[in-house]
């Protein structure tokens, strides 16, 4: 059994696929498998992962295009690892990434999530940022995250309800976290791994790694560009909406909403596009 399952959901991103699979294949650490689901790409995706003669690489190509989400649940049903590295199919792995990521979790078992700092690449592959995204928006994030450490669910968890800061790809869990929390949520499309962290946090600690491990790529086909206010307000209210119906009792969640509440009103520039959200919020304070 591999001691890593790194896991690539890909749709017709040939063109980036073969960079991103040579970064995994070049890691310092080699116990691992890379899970590539396709999702019935229509460009010459296949041909490129049977480029790679490795045999620590398992195809499947989905019979129909299932999703975006819904094809990161097909790759995730497929991991045998004791720990699970989520991975893009046009992102690039620095070298120590998974020796890094398993150094933490071996070490610490308490720790469920670990993630860190990352580059961000423009789509030739030339460093636009080597901060992380955070680090410009949220002062008190970078402060807290300027060395490498654990964090307590519970401070995660109120700070996670602010925002999201973890970079997806940059993230290793354990197995024992995919078990509690179960698969993404296919309701959502563009939010779906901050839903997931929020979950995580009420159980598990997380550490920072304060250290380049993944190279985010930009591009103008990021998913997250097609994201507008009007369906992230919808994502946002299907996302607290879980929490109400899940986590009620839970007084940090509340507290962090009252928080919420304040900002999103008085942010009058938007705030027409939160009415349910709004709505929602002061049912739930009450």
């Amino acid at each position: 059994m591999p001691k890593v399952s790194i896991i690539v959901p890909t749709y017709n991103r040939s063109i980036y696929l073969k960079e991103t699979l040579n970064s995994i294949l070049s890691q310092s650490f080699t116990d691992y498998e890379i899970i590539i689901t396709d999702n019935n790409s229509t460009d010459d995706t296949e041909n490129v992962v049977k480029s790679f003669s490795d045999p620590r690489i398992v195809y499947s190509k989905n019979p129909e295009n299932v999703g975006s989400v819904n094809n990161y649940n097909e790759a995730l049903k497929l991991v045998k690892g004791t720990y699970i590295h989520l991975f893009s199919d046009d992102d690039i792995m620095l070298a120590d990434c998974l020796a890094d990521k398993v150094g933490v979790l071996d070490k610490y078992p308490e720790i469920g999530v670990v993630h860190s700092d990352i580059n961000t690449i423009d789509k030739n592959g030339s460093i636009i940022s080597n901060n992380h995204y955070s680090f410009k928006v949220y002062k008190k994030w970078a402060k807290m995250h300027a060395v490498s450490k654990a964090f307590p669910k519970e401070m995660y968890h109120k700070m996670l309800v602010a925002n999201n800061f973890v970079c997806m790809p940059a993230v290793m869990f354990r197995a024992s976290v995919l078990n509690k929390i179960g698969l993404f949520d296919a309701a959502l499309s563009y939010i779906v791994d901050w839903q997931y962290w929020l979950k995580a946090s009420l159980y598990f600690d997380f550490y920072y790694i304060n250290k380049k491990t993944v190279s985010y790529r930009i591009h103008d086909n990021n998913t997250v560009k097609k994201l507008s206010l009007r369906i992230l307000n919808n994502e946002l209210e299907h996302i607290f909406n879980d929490l109400v119906t899940n986590y009620k009792d839970s007084a940090i969640v509340k507290s962090r909403l009252q928080y919420w509440l304040i900002k999103v009103y008085y942010n009058g520039r938007y705030r027409h596009f939160y009415t349910n959200y709004l709505r929602w919020l002061l049912e739930f304070i009450r």
